[in-house]
């Protein structure tokens, strides 16, 4: 992957963790989770794709979590955690993705 490719992932990234919470801002939770995918695509082994899926699925819980996020800003992370429930449950065993969702589920 190149420099700026890299570059523009992490921004997106730190843009999610400790964006601005403006509504305009949603998109950049949208750009994050897909750039994340496709991202994770282009890897060459299982462990360093499931490395990456669980990378953006702690980067939204961790935002989500952040009380210092507005309300709505955290409950996009929620959304954007449900719609990755179906990935968690083929990249984790049954063990790991239970206790996952719990803990989403929890927070």
């Amino acid at each position: 992957m190149s420099t700026h490719y890299s570059f523009v992932f992490y921004s997106l990234e730190l843009a999610v963790r400790y964006g601005n919470n403006s509504k305009e801002s949603y998109d950049d939770i949208s750009c994050y989770v897909h750039l994340a995918l496709e991202r994770a695509k282009k890897l060459n082994n299982m462990k360093a794709v499931k490395t990456a899926h669980l990378r953006i699925v702690d980067t939204l819980v961790e935002t989500m979590c952040d009380t210092c996020h507005n309300k709505n800003w955290r409950i996009q992370c929620h959304r954007y955690l449900k719609k990755l429930m179906p990935l968690l449950f083929e990249i984790l065993d049954q063990t790991d993705y239970e206790k996952k969702i719990e803990e989403i589920e929890t927070l």
